[in-house]
């Protein structure tokens, strides 16, 4: 079975074998070389795009200069907001009163008794005036001497001690009230209205007294001829012209005293006011004094 199938293989390859050989492949024709394609006839030329504006960048900026300065942007203002009262119950308590020292008691007590040493030594002067002027000026033969130099000496001493008698008096009166009304402000309230009504009437009644009879005695001296009204020649003349003078700045010194006594504050009093709150925090307020 298996030499049959051999001989009949041999015998087909016997029989194709020749064919195979002689069939030889067939030429391939080379492939045509490309031509190239025709060059398109020249189109009409497009008609160019609009120019875009450049763009600025801060490279592009100019270098601000003497005459291109910055100009700085406005701030935007602020709307107010209306302001809040604060009620004077809401506010701090009033700081207290500071209380004056001893000393300044001390000193008003030594100004007021300077004051009335000065005062008493006007007043001997103005006796020793009275003396001059109704003694040796009534004289032909003291009218030059010792009237005119006792005069001369006597008199200056005598305005300065009651010009400073009434200094002193009015200054230990505001020292010596302010302590008083500091140390016992009910009472000095009590008599405060009485210490200026008498001061108020002793300063006026002083002062128009003695105006007024330093212009009788003026009226003798421009008019000799006629009646005097101030004879010095009779003592009693002499001593009630001086002695009233030196009455009214006795007066004078002690009405000013107890007005500015009677008018005196402590050095520091309770603040009340009302207060405007602000929506920033800033606030006005409005304070006054009692």
């Amino acid at each position: 079975m298996m030499h049959r199938r051999f001989a009949a293989t041999a015998a087909a390859l016997a029989l194709f074998a020749p064919n195979v050989a002689d069939a030889a492949p067939e030429p391939v024709a080379p492939a045509p070389a490309p031509t190239a394609a025709p060059a398109p006839a020249p189109a009409e030329p497009a008609a160019p795009a609009p120019e875009r504006p450049p763009i600025a960048t801060d490279r592009d900026a100019p270098a601000p200069g003497w005459d291109d300065e910055p100009t700085p942007a406005p701030a935007p203002t602020p709307t107010p907001a209306p302001p809040v009262a604060v009620s004077p119950d809401d506010l701090p308590p009033p700081p207290p009163r500071s209380m004056p020292s001893e000393a300044s008691r001390r000193v008003g007590n030594g100004l007021w008794i300077g004051a009335g040493v000065t005062a008493g030594l006007a007043t001997v002067l103005n006796g020793f005036r009275a003396h001059i002027a109704s003694g040796p000026c009534q004289t032909a033969n003291n009218q030059g001497g010792s009237c005119e130099i006792g005069w001369n000496l006597i008199t200056p001493w005598t305005w300065g001690l009651n010009l400073a008698s009434i200094g002193m008096a009015g200054a230990g009166g505001k020292m010596r009230g302010r302590y008083d009304a500091a140390a016992d402000p009910s009472r000095h309230d009590i008599r405060r209205p009485i210490l200026v009504a008498l001061g108020s009437t002793l300063l006026g009644v002083g002062v128009l007294t003695n105006v007024t009879v330093r212009a009788l005695w003026l009226s003798d001296w421009a008019s000799p001829e006629e009646e005097e009204i101030f004879d010095f020649a009779h003592r009693g003349h002499a001593f009630a012209y001086y002695g009233t003078m030196q009455l009214t700045s006795i007066m004078t010194a002690v009405g000013l005293a107890a007005l500015v006594y009677g008018t005196a504050r402590p050095p520091r009093t309770a603040r009340r006011g009302r207060t405007i709150v602000m929506p920033s925090g800033t606030g006005v307020q409005i304070v006054g004094r009692f």
